[in-house]
Parts: structure tokens; C-alpha cells; sequence
């Protein structure tokens, strides 16, 4: 029997169904079975597998006849509501869908590569931050950029772990969990950085040189920018809780102009991090005891960016130069070593990178 026509999967190789009567019992299970298996389970049934594989439904299920007579069990249940894995269906699809997802990342990986030619163009992303800049700029000092600034935590971990994304700073409340798929390699810039408060300087608390977070129970805040995608939001108002007080929200919005501007002309406050460059008229005032944290992590995936842990240096160099940013920080910082573990941080003479 001749094979059937040639055909792409999603990773972009491509294969050829093998005839119903073609005999599978002694042959291996392949990369093309296994995708054909996870394409079925995420459709949820035969026939809305085949519509997005763009061939019909008897083929379909003949291929799945083949598969299951080589593996020697059923993987799937059929029934009118569709199909259910069994057993053995989960027991595959656990091992072959981080396969898939790996080859399929492989194969853009190495696409990428061959169209940019050697020096390759590194995909990187990061949330808006006071040391941007001076990163950004150092990376691109040793490798071409296409550099993204945006909030979206869970959005950022989906491009890491598919391939889409070579590289990000991942800015988090220290309670989220990090699921990193495999091969992504990780290290913390910032164990816990503390959290502040910024306001208006005419502010009447401005002048604190600190604050407790029950001293701004009665004041409007603004939420957090990006907070609902990171953490934070949850965080702060678990801290609010804490403190005794639910926070009265008032304000959303992730522009920093038009933040700077309601601080300025209002009373509002807002959760700021140390590190902020104040604009003229806001001030930026530590919170007692440190009651809302976030955390700082470099992920990058190895074969896009084999020099990560230089690029990791660069990071904290960059990091390092904005500390003093704000009056008390330098001090919180040497202070407090267990927020900054990883090696890279090594304390010369003057409390410097």
C-alpha cells in the first residue's frame, strides 16, 4: 500500500499518514503519533480534531486505530459528549505534550537562527523599571534586541515556555509560583524588594521619614500598574488587611505620566518601589517594617541566549545604579542581604557592584 498524501503538523515537519492497513506493532512510537494524540485530547473529540487537522473524520480515527494497536492499549474513551483519556491515554499525554511543545520551540529556535544569520536577534521583555534603560542598552552593546516593556507576569511565563520569548525580567509578588517548563534556566536580581508609598510632596504625611501602613488607611490609592497580572494588587490588599483596613482604590491606570500628574494635583498615594526616580513634586517614603514585597527574577532559555549569566551581571550592575535613587535605600539594602542572595552581588569596598 502506497502512504497517504504529505502533510505539515504544527511544529512544521512533515509526515505522511500511513495506509489503514499498514502494520505499526513493531515499529517505535514517533514524534508525529504523539502530536496526533495531543491534537486529539485538545480538540476534546474526533471530529473537531479533524476539522483543525483539515483532513476527515474515518482517517482520523483510523490513524488513532493504528496508534492504539502499536502502544497495545485504548487512549481514549469515545462517547457523545466526545472522548476521555484513559489511563493509558493520560499516562501518554503527560510524557509527549512537554515533547511536542519542545520540538516545535526547537524548530522556530532554529528557523530563527538560520534566517538572522549568526548574530541572532534576542527576544526579551521586561516591565516598566527604573533600570531598563541602562540594561536594555547594555545588552544591546553585546547582542541585536527586540525588547518588549509590559506587564503580564503569566503571559510572559507562556512565551518563555514555548519558545516565543528568549528572555525576560519577571517582576512578581514572591508569592506567586514560578512554573517554568524545561530548560529555562533562572536567577533572582532581588530576593524581596520592599515596597513604598509615593504621594504629592504637598502632601500632609510627605514629610514622614516613614510610614506604617495603617498611618494611610483613610487615603485614596491608585492600584497598582500591572497589579492584577503580577501579584501585587493581592499583596497590597492583603497587607491592607493586615494592617487593620480594607484600601479604598480610587484610581486605575498604568500610565506613569498621568500617574505623576494625579499624584501631584491630588492627595492620592500609590505602592512604589525604592528605586523610583521621583518626578518634581512626588516623594517616595519607606513603609514600616516592610509589609508588601516583590521579587525580581531573570529567566532566559539557554539555547537562544547561551551567555545568560553574563547578560544575568549586566542586570545587577544595572540594578546596583539606581539604588541610590532614593534617600534610605543604600541603607536598607546592605542591610538586609538575605533580599539579594545570588553570587553576581558582590559588595566591594563602598557598598557597591
Amino acid at each position: 500500500m502506497k502512504p497517504g498524501p504529505q502533510r505539515k503538523c504544527h511544529a512544521g515537519c512533515t509526515y505522511r499518514y500511513l495506509p489503514l492497513g499498514h502494520n505499526l506493532v513493531d515499529m517505535d512510537l514517533e514524534l508525529r503519533h504523539m502530536e496526533l494524540v495531543c491534537r486529539i485530547h485538545e480538540a476534546g473529540s474526533i471530529s473537531h480534531a479533524a476539522r483543525r487537522l483539515g483532513i476527515s473524520q474515518p482517517s482520523l480515527t483510523a490513524a488513532l486505530n493504528r496508534i492504539e494497536k502499536a502502544v497495545g492499549g485504548r487512549l481514549f474513551l469515545r462517547g457523545q459528549q466526545g472522548i476521555t483519556p484513559t489511563d493509558l491515554g493520560m499516562f501518554l499525554l503527560e510524557r509527549a505534550k512537554p515533547l511536542v511543545e519542545e520540538v516545535k520551540a526547537l524548530t522556530v529556535a532554529v528557523r530563527r537562527r538560520a534566517e538572522s544569520g549568526e548574530r541572532e536577534v534576542l527576544r526579551i521583555a521586561l516591565a516598566p523599571t527604573p533600570y531598563l534603560g541602562d540594561f536594555l542598552a547594555a545588552v544591546e552593546a553585546r547582542v541585536r534586541l527586540s525588547a518588549t516593556v509590559e506587564f503580564g507576569f503569566a503571559d510572559l511565563l507562556g512565551r518563555l515556555n514555548s519558545g516565543t520569548l528568549d528572555a525576560a525580567v519577571l517582576g512578581y509578588a514572591p508569592a506567586l509560583r514560578l512554573d517554568l517548563g524545561p530548560g529555562l534556566r533562572l536567577r533572582h536580581l532581588v530576593e524581596a524588594e520592599p515596597c513604598w508609598v509615593a504621594m504629592s510632596r504637598r502632601h500632609p504625611l510627605a514629610g514622614s521619614s516613614q510610614l506604617s501602613l495603617d498611618d494611610l488607611a483613610e487615603q485614596d490609592w491608585v492600584a497598582p500598574p500591572g497589579g492584577d497580572f503580577d501579584g501585587t494588587t493581592a499583596a497590597f490588599e492583603s497587607a491592607c488587611r493586615d494592617a487593620g483596613f480594607v484600601p479604598r482604590v480610587r484610581y486605575r491606570m498604568a500610565d506613569s505620566a498621568a500617574i505623576t500628574q494625579l499624584l501631584v494635583r491630588t492627595k492620592a498615594v500609590i505602592v512604589a518601589q525604592p528605586t523610583c526616580r521621583c518626578p518634581e513634586g512626588v516623594a517616595a517614603i519607606p513603609l514600616k517594617d516592610d509589609p508588601i514585597t516583590f521579587r525580581s527574577t531573570f529567566v532566559w532559555r539557554p539555547e537562544a541566549l547561551s551567555n545568560g549569566d553574563s547578560i544575568f551581571e549586566l542586570l545587577v550592575r544595572a540594578y546596583d545604579a539606581v539604588i541610590d535613587n532614593n534617600d534610605g535605600y543604600r541603607s536598607w539594602w546592605d542591610a538586609n542581604p538575605w533580599a539579594h542572595l545570588d553570587p553576581a552581588w558582590k559588595i566591594g569596598d563602598k557598598g557597591h557592584v
